[in-house]
């Protein structure tokens, strides 16, 4: 509220209590809510640091490099390194004007960045391998015991259909994580289930 009334007095308040919060919640492995907390520090130390750089761009600095930290733990890796990307950019530009103060940060966060683009690459290449799941077509029919009646097909391609949808999903969130594609798949089984059932209790589908 004080910040709302009064934003040139207490915003760097709120952005320090913001900042520490978040640290806090991250001890908790909290990281969801560390992150989006720490994600308003951040923006607030952005608009700070653009008015007055020389005060504020070490702040800025360090909430990134929490940030990052946190979205990594959430194996957000495209967003946990572009913020990552920026901290180190920042962190350079300091580590030059004072190089005792901040050169020891400025390389454990370049070797993090590192460590960040690795992780992404194998997602993108998780991520191509999703897609190319995605795709794939299941055509299911009855064995030569019995004649498919048309349910046991529809049951399972539309639990295919849950698979294409949550690992679409997953992909547009730009992450590795697959709840959604874990929740298809349990999708999945329970459609084969019932197209078995559909074909006759001593037949079985092929593929």
């Amino acid at each position: 509220k004080l910040a709302l009334d009064d934003p040139h007095a207490y915003d760097a308040a709120l952005a320090r209590s913001q900042h520490n919060l978040a640290d806090s919640l991250s001890k908790a492995a909290r990281y969801e809510e560390a992150a989006s907390t720490m994600q308003v520090a951040v923006d607030i130390r952005k608009k700070l640091a653009r008015d007055d750089p020389h005060t504020f761009d070490a702040d800025l600095a360090y909430s990134q490099h929490k940030l990052s930290a946190f979205l990594f733990q959430l194996e957000h890796y495209e967003e946990a390194t572009r913020v990552k990307q920026a901290s180190v950019d920042l962190l350079s530009k300091l580590a030059h004007i004072d190089p005792d103060a901040f050169s020891a940060l400025f390389e454990s966060s370049l070797n993090e960045l590192g460590e960040y683009l690795f992780r992404l690459e194998q997602c993108r290449k998780t991520v191509e391998g999703a897609r190319a799941a995605a795709d794939t077509q299941i055509n299911p029919v009855c064995d030569d015991q019995g004649t498919n009646n048309g349910r046991g097909k529809g049951a399972v391609n539309a639990a295919t259909q849950s698979i294409v949808v949550g690992i679409r999903t997953e992909l547009a969130r730009g992450d590795c994580k697959t709840p959604a594609a874990g929740l298809g798949q349990a999708q999945f089984t329970l459609g084969l289930h019932s197209a078995n059932l559909s074909c006759g209790a001593n037949r079985q589908l092929r593929f």
